[in-house]
């Protein structure tokens, strides 16, 4: 009887010492709904592909991290030249990983008919009251499809006599492990600039038709030159929150194993993954470059307002100011500049202070979060800039010697709606 008792308590000891088994969390399937989904759509047929491939890796970090905790899914759409296809990523229980959820043939992804099926088709895969979206792609603001951005390198213009740039590559540094696994060096750098999918392009308002299918909550823009107050003037009614640079973003993008977690975090205060993103390349003194702004897209109808109001009475800009970042603060290293400082410029053409004062509260409410590292870098001439003033957000300065340029961008819905700065 002592021996059976002595056999019984001991295995009674060992099951209370043994760790419970733990159950792996439940595949997602296709149809079951969630609290909130993470969305990209990855427009890869580039160059880009490897750098939005690393990006998704960095996604499945902080999913093995526990970025989705249990409200969360995310599917990534992502594009190369052998096709398209969506991904999910989810937690194993022993870490992350993919699946293909729906593979498409060679698709047109700057097809904004394509991009409203492949928003569809999301939804349907995830049903959800609240999606995020993130926009990993090439980028130039409002600058239309039929303009090309190198055409402003115009160095043998009269222009070159204010210009103290060249197109002169960086010298080359020894390799050193960058921030996400990957190596750069700084001769080497690019960025992601310049948006399309093989020789197509889509322009903002076409993008505005892609991104209303899905009805974010909010659009992290992983793309250059998109805080720029014409591009977001044409998203209006798309989504409630943008978060986006007014400079060229590094090829590497933003810092996904980070800032996962934080982007279902809260919806309703996305200022901590700005915060991040700007600290994360402060850190890197290799490539200390970015800016970013977080705009409620809701306040910008009082920005239109207040812009108008200024340019009523308001002086031009003189042609000494425009390549001199001591006067006017640019976003690249173009040699006629297309993204130019918004706070800035209305303080330079103001000179009525109240209509000054007015559209400077209309920023304030319109751009939630600001902040930059103290340069920034270009690969129109492979070189840093100084960051003096940043508003968050940037603006067009039409100029007749470029006349392409200035009878397209009257064309814009914010040129129309607004008006127009110009220079002597």
């Amino acid at each position: 009887m002592r021996k059976i008792l002595f056999i019984l308590l001991t295995l009674l000891s060992v099951m209370a010492c043994t760790p419970p088994v733990e159950t792996p969390p439940p595949t997602p399937q296709p149809g079951d709904s969630a609290e909130m989904v993470l969305v990209g759509y990855f427009m890869g047929h580039s160059n880009l592909i490897l750098d939005l491939k690393r990006n998704m890796t960095q996604m499945e970090l902080a999913v093995a991290d526990g970025a989705l905790g249990n409200k969360g899914r995310i599917l990534i759409f992502l594009d190369s030249s052998t096709g398209g296809g969506i991904y999910e990523l989810y937690n194993t229980g022993s870490g992350a990983t993919s699946r293909m959820v729906k593979n498409y043939e060679t698709i047109d992804s700057a097809d904004p008919e394509i991009m409203c099926s492949i928003m569809n088709d999301i939804k349907a895969l995830a049903p959800s009251n609240h999606y995020g979206l993130v926009i990993g792609c090439h980028g130039n603001g409002w600058v239309r499809k039929e303009l090309n951005l190198r055409d402003m390198n115009n160095y043998g213009s009269d222009w070159s006599k204010y210009s103290t740039m060249s197109s002169d590559r960086r010298e080359s540094a020894e390799e050193h492990q960058g921030l996400w696994d990957k190596y750069y060096q700084p001769g080497d750098w690019k960025t992601r600039v310049v948006g399309y999918d093989v020789n197509r392009w889509m322009d903002i308002p076409e993008l505005a038709v892609g991104i209303r299918a899905l009805q974010p909550d909010f659009v992290l823009f992983d793309a250059c030159s998109m805080a720029n107050i014409e591009a977001l003037w044409d998203l209006r009614g798309t989504t409630r929150y943008v978060i986006a640079s007014a400079a060229e973003v590094m090829l590497a993008g933003f810092p996904y194993r980070p800032i996962t977690a934080l982007l279902f975090a809260d919806w309703n205060d996305l200022s901590a993954v700005c915060e991040k993103y700007v600290s994360t390349y402060l850190a890197d003194r290799k490539m200390p470059h970015a800016t970013v702004a977080l705009v409620d897209m809701n306040q910008l109808d009082g920005v239109g307002e207040a812009v108008s109001k200024v340019l009523s009475s308001s002086r031009k800009v003189e042609w000494e100011w425009l390549n001199d970042v001591d006067t006017l603060q640019y976003y690249e290293g173009l040699a006629n500049h297309v993204f130019y400082d918004l706070g800035d410029c209305m303080a330079r053409v103001a000179t009525d202070s109240i209509a000054l004062a007015e559209f400077e509260r209309a920023m304030d409410s319109a751009v939630i979060w600001e902040g930059h590292t103290p340069t920034g870098y270009s690969d129109y001439n492979h070189k840093e800039f100084t960051i003096k003033r940043s508003s968050g957000l940037s603006i067009y300065i039409s100029r007749e010697k470029f006349p392409k340029f200035a009878e397209e961008y009257a064309e814009t819905q914010w040129a129309k709606d607004v008006g127009i700065v110009e220079s002597n």
